[in-house]
């Protein structure tokens, strides 16, 4: 943890949990001065720690905290511990923690790096500045006697998830169960536990479904914040149990974020952030909603500059928007993102959300390894982070781990339904050939108000395209789905043509080169030569596609490994022999499909390999 601390990361680390216990078994950590600044005896004593045999590390803790006291600007004496991280108050409470830059040793408020990594020039930021206690009381049943036991579980298992969680303090399950099988005023119980806020429901067993009912109450005010109604069926208790206590923890964790903020900031700035929020919850292409939704947050942020957790969310939508096709004015829109995010980094580096939209403009540059770093961190802070698991999931699915992407995916939508990832899950059905589940989720996408309409056609068009359903692809009209005025427009109409064999290559790649000429970002180029090279091979104009996709190889955000690998519409570029190629040139088979994808497997490994 120290090691940690000081550098912003692991000391072992490999791929997998079971190759990484074999590391902190096997192998020597790297000195942590590698990757930051500090004493010669710090560094020592870290080491010294870390050593493998138990009789060569300090004896007590004690003892290191004497070590630590000279570089924290603390002294030991007597038995008393040595505080690093400043006084108790005469409540008992700790300071709050402030976000700082400095990068001294002994400055111990610092726990994690931000995206620029570790190293000398490394930022590092704090915990939450102001951590909400909560007390969770016990559930209630209503019904028979026998099934409280669910209430109990349901209870412990909120308690587990929401101590995860970073920013709330959670008091434990023993000193709530007083209150067991009573009717309490809330604010009493808070007061009595020393809580900001209370949650409490009921478990109701109603024939074969199980209901549950909670709410959230401010215990200075007696407002109850939230409440909320879950049924489901009563099969597989145990897994209903836990993923409710998720969903309610997630719930809780927003909740508690606006509960934190009403204390800090004026109510006029809440109101525009909650507003923010509403706008921004259908995005579509052409539609500037999350452009609106930002003009929103900063009427918010002039009226309170600090205002940590609209930042978060104006860094989160800027990065969504920077993917998303601009009208001529892709350039300005990253740029706008480069800067909210930055901006987030360093003011509001404790809000989960602002380490996701890290993590979404990080995968737009193609800096993949900071991507996964701040996904994994966003998801540290906040375990239940339904969009950071969605997002996370989406990469995990195009750069070669199937199978644990769909996980986070499915728990994404678990989660919050409302999430628009039904997109990947479905592209993931499609390339694994399971056309029965890809034409479900399209159905079930259509019925989903947070679901764009461009990401539904296009995406119909293009597996229609893949598989040669014809009929399908005629039926997709990009003037219904983009706007004739949009510069996508063209492309999308070129790339329809070609996947009917009815366009030309020329106009195929003349209306792409228009569109990327916008300056839209590298992530986003990508795509749209990967969306070129399937309108190109039905029109068999084979020598073009395999050129466009040695280009997107050649770009280092390209790591669509699965595309590549099973993708039915490149089925004839993988037999495909470049008759321009030289044959006596050693480098020959970096041209051919079979190398290309070797080349994108290995850098989408790479990824995961540095970040597991």
């Amino acid at each position: 943890l120290l090691y940690e601390m000081l550098t912003g990361r692991c000391p072992f680390i490999a791929d997998g949990a079971i190759a990484t216990a074999m590391t902190r078994l096997t192998q020597d950590p790297v000195d942590p001065r590698e990757y930051a600044a500090m004493p010669q005896k710090v560094a020592a004593l870290v080491l010294e720690l870390l050593e493998r045999t138990p009789e060569r590390r300090p004896d007590s803790a004690v003892g290191v905290a004497t070590a630590l006291a000279e570089f924290a600007g603390r002294s030991h004496s007597g038995d008393s511990a040595v505080t690093l991280l400043g006084t108790p108050t005469s409540t008992g409470a700790w300071p709050s923690a402030t976000p700082t830059t400095a990068r001294p040793p002994g400055n111990t408020t610092a726990n994690r790096t931000t995206s620029t990594g570790a190293g000398p020039n490394s930022t590092f930021v704090s915990i939450a500045p102001d951590d909400r206690t909560l007390a969770v009381l016990p559930f209630r049943v209503r019904g028979p006697k026998e099934h409280a036991h669910l209430a109990e579980s349901l209870a412990e298992d909120l308690v587990d998830v929401l101590t995860a969680t970073r920013g709330i303090r959670v008091t434990a399950s023993g000193a709530a169960a007083r209150y067991e099988g009573q009717s309490v005023d809330p604010r009493e119980a808070g007061r009595e536990l020393g809580a900001d806020a209370i949650v409490d429901g009921t478990v109701r067993i109603m024939g074969d479904r199980l209901r549950i009912s909670a709410r959230l109450v401010d215990v200075a005010t007696g407002e109850q914040l939230w409440v909320d109604r879950y049924e489901e069926p009563l099969d597989g208790v145990p897994e209903l149990q836990e993923s409710t206590a998720q969903r309610i923890a997630e719930r809780l964790r927003l909740e508690l974020e606006l509960l934190s903020a009403r204390h800090q900031v004026p109510q006029a700035a809440i109101e525009l952030l909650l507003e923010a929020r509403q706008r921004s919850t259908v995005p579509t292409l052409g539609d500037d909603s999350l452009s609106l939704a930002m003009e929103v947050l900063d009427q918010a942020l002039a009226i309170a500059p600090d205002f940590g957790l609209a930042m978060a969310t104006h860094a989160e939508y800027a990065a969504r928007r920077s993917f998303v096709p601009s009208r001529g004015n892709d350039l300005a829109v990253a740029n706008r993102a480069h800067d909210s995010v930055a901006r987030a980094l360093e003011k509001a580096p404790h809000i989960a959300l602002t380490h996701l939209a890290a993590g979404r403009l990080a995968v737009s540059d193609g800096r993949f390894g900071d991507a996964a770093s701040e996904l994994g961190l966003a998801l540290s802070m906040a375990p239940t982070l339904a969009a950071a698991h969605g997002y996370l999931g989406m990469l995990q699915c195009e750069a070669g781990r199937a199978d644990e992407g769909e996980r986070h995916i499915v728990l994404a939508r678990m989660l919050d339904p409302s999430i628009p990832v039904g997109a990947a899950l479905a592209r993931q059905r499609a390339l694994a050939g399971d056309l029965d589940a890809f034409h479900a989720m399209v159905a079930e996408m259509r019925v989903t108000p947070s679901a764009s309409r461009f990401m539904i056609e296009s995406l119909e068009m293009r597996v229609a395209g893949w598989f040669g359903d014809q009929a399908t692809v005629r039926r997709c009209n990009p003037s219904a789905f983009v706007s004739p005025e949009h510069d996508f427009h063209r492309f999308m109409v070129a790339q329809r043509a070609g996947l009917l064999r009815e366009g030309s290559a020329n106009d195929v790649l003349e209306s792409m080169d228009a569109a990327v000429a916008t300056g839209m970002g590298p992530r986003l180029e990508a795509f749209i030569r990967q969306l070129a090279i399937e309108a190109l091979v039905p029109l068999g104009d084979l020598d073009r596609a395999l050129e466009q996709l040695r280009t997107a190889v050649e770009m280092p955000v390209f790591v669509d490994t699965d595309w590549m690998e099973h993708c039915p519409a490149l089925d004839p570029l993988r037999d495909f022999a470049d008759p321009q190629r030289d044959l006596a040139d050693p480098r020959r088979d970096l041209t051919d499909f079979r190398s290309l994808t070797g080349r994108v497997r290995r850098r989408a490994d790479s990824i995961w390999r540095v970040n597991t």
